[in-house]
C-alpha cells in the first residue's frame, strides 16, 4: 500500500502588508503552524511521503526563522522514515539566484528545481520498485511553456505519480491566477498516471472526474477571497491501484464573507451593532467556526436609513473594531460599498420633470446594446480588459446604481429641506 499528503501553495513567509502588525504575525505563525499540522499527519498516518506542489515559499525573501523552522520539520520527517518531494513554482524557482536553492536541506527531501522532466523511481527495504514520481519544478519566475506535453507516459502497473505546479485551463478559478506552466486536463489525462498531485490554483478540486486529478487549494487563506477550510489531500493507493483521497483541514485560521441585508429600517448605532452581532454569532454557531481564529469580511448589502454615515471611514472602523473585541474575532473587515439609500426610485420615473427623463436614459442605456457597444469603443474603458464579453460587464457594472445615485443627487438627503 503506498501512502501520500499532497499539498501545495503554503507561501511561507507572505508579508501580508496590508494588516496591521499583530495581525501579520497572527497570519505568518499560522501558516507555519499548518505546515507543522501536515507534518504531524503524515507521521500520524505513516505516509510513505509528503509532496509538496511549488510554492513553498511566498518569495525569495526567505527569513532565517523559516529556513531553520522548515530544516527542522524535514528532520522530523526523515527520523520517522518518510521522504519529501517537492517541485519549485513561479513564486519559489529552482534559479540559483534565489537563496533557498542554496539551502542544505535534509537527504530526505528531494527538490525538482529544473524545467527538465524528471522520474524518480522509489523502491522498498527489499529494492523492489514501489512507485515512481514524475516531476519537473519552474526553473524562473515566468515558466510560460506547457511543459506536461513531455511527460512520459505511464508503463507497467507501478503506481506513476504526477507532481506540477501548474495552470490547468478551466479549472475552478483559474482566471485569478497567472498562465504558468500551462496545460489543459485532457493533457494531464493522456499520461495516465495514476494520481496528478497539482499545484498554483488555490481552490480545493478534483479537475477531472475520469482521473485523480487534483489541488488541494493553499494550506492556509491569504485574502477575504480565499474562503473556508484550508489543507492538503490525503492519498491512499492499494494493492490493487485502487485509489482512496481524503481532504485534510491543516489550518485552524479561516477566512469567511458574511453578507448582511435588512438594514433599511435601522436608524442608530446601538441597533445596528446589536443587528450585526447577531447575524455573526449564527453564522458562527451553524459553521462551527472558532471565533479567535476567524477573519470576517462583512459586506452590507440593500438599502439603508444609515447609508451615508456608514460612507464614513472613520464610522465604519469604529463598528468593526468594537464587534471584533465584543466577538473575539482574530480580525473583522465591513465594506459597505454596495448600500443603496432608503429613496424609492420609482416614485420619480413617472411625471413630467427632469429626473424622470434621466431615469429613462438610464434604463434605456443599459437595455440598449447598440449604445452599449458604443460605449465599449470609447477610450474610457479601464486598461487591460480586450474580450467584449468583459468589456460589456464592465460598462454594466459601471452603470449599476446610477439611477440611485441620480435620485440621491437630485432630491436630496434625509438632512436636506
Amino acid at each position: 500500500m503506498l501512502k501520500f499528503l499532497h499539498i501545495a501553495d503554503v507561501h511561507l513567509d507572505t508579508s501580508f502588508y496590508a494588516k496591521n502588525e499583530v495581525l501579520r504575525i497572527k497570519l505568518r505563525d499560522g501558516i507555519r503552524n499548518a505546515f507543522s499540522n501536515a507534518v504531524d499527519l503524515c507521521i500520524n498516518e505513516k505516509v510513505n511521503a509528503l509532496l509538496i506542489a511549488g510554492d513553498l515559499f511566498d518569495n525569495d525573501k526567505l527569513s532565517f526563522r523559516t529556513e531553520q523552522f522548515l530544516i527542522n520539520e524535514f528532520n522530523r520527517l526523515k527520523e520517522n522514515g518518510i521522504r519529501v518531494f517537492y517541485a519549485t513554482g513561479n513564486h519559489d524557482p529552482g534559479d540559483l539566484s534565489y537563496r533557498a536553492n542554496s539551502i542544505k536541506w535534509p537527504d530526505n527531501v528531494y527538490i525538482f528545481k529544473e524545467d527538465k522532466i524528471e522520474i524518480i523511481e522509489v523502491k522498498n527495504y527489499d529494492n523492489n520498485l514501489e512507485y515512481k514520481i514524475i516531476s519537473c519544478g519552474h526553473k524562473t519566475n515566468n515558466e510560460g511553456r506547457n511543459l506536461v506535453k513531455k511527460f512520459p507516459y505511464k508503463e507497467g502497473e507501478i503506481p506513476h505519480i504526477g507532481l506540477l505546479h501548474t495552470m490547468v485551463n478551466n479549472s475552478k478559478e483559474a482566471e485569478k491566477h497567472g498562465k504558468y506552466l500551462p496545460c489543459s486536463k485532457e493533457d494531464l489525462k493522456a499520461k495516465g498516471y495514476d494520481y496528478w498531485a497539482l499545484g498554483h490554483i488555490h481552490k480545493a478540486q478534483k479537475v477531472c472526474e475520469e482521473k485523480n486529478i487534483y489541488y488541494p487549494g493553499n494550506i492556509q487563506g491569504r485574502n477575504p477571497r480565499e474562503i473556508g477550510k484550508k489543507g492538503g489531500i490525503l492519498v491512499t493507493i492499494d494493492q490493487n491501484n485502487s485509489i482512496a483521497t481524503e481532504f485534510k483541514a491543516l489550518s485552524m485560521i479561516q477566512w469567511y464573507t458574511l453578507n448582511i441585508q435588512g438594514i433599511e429600517n435601522i436608524k442608530n448605532y446601538s441597533e445596528l451593532k446589536e443587528y450585526i452581532i447577531n447575524k455573526i454569532e449564527n453564522f458562527i454557531e451553524k459553521n462551527r467556526l472558532i471565533n479567535r481564529k476567524l477573519i470576517l469580511r462583512i459586506e452590507l448589502e440593500g438599502r439603508a436609513y444609515l447609508k451615508s454615515e456608514l460612507e464614513v471611514k472613520e464610522n465604519i472602523e469604529e463598528i468593526a473594531l468594537e464587534l471584533a473585541l465584543n466577538l473575539d474575532l482574530m480580525d473583522l473587515e465591513i465594506k459597505s460599498d454596495n448600500l443603496l439609500s432608503n429613496l424609492d426610485i420609482e416614485e420619480y420615473r413617472e411625471g413630467d420633470h427632469v429626473l424622470s427623463l434621466v431615469l429613462e436614459l438610464l434604463e434605456n442605456l443599459e437595455k440598449n446594446e447598440e449604445l452599449l457597444n458604443r460605449l465599449i469603443d470609447t477610450h474610457l474603458i479601464k486598461k487591460g480588459i480586450r474580450r467584449k464579453e468583459k468589456k460589456t460587464n464592465y460598462i454594466k457594472q459601471l452603470l449599476s446604481g446610477l439611477d440611485e445615485a441620480a435620485v440621491s443627487y437630485m432630491i436630496g438627503d434625509k438632512y436636506e429641506d
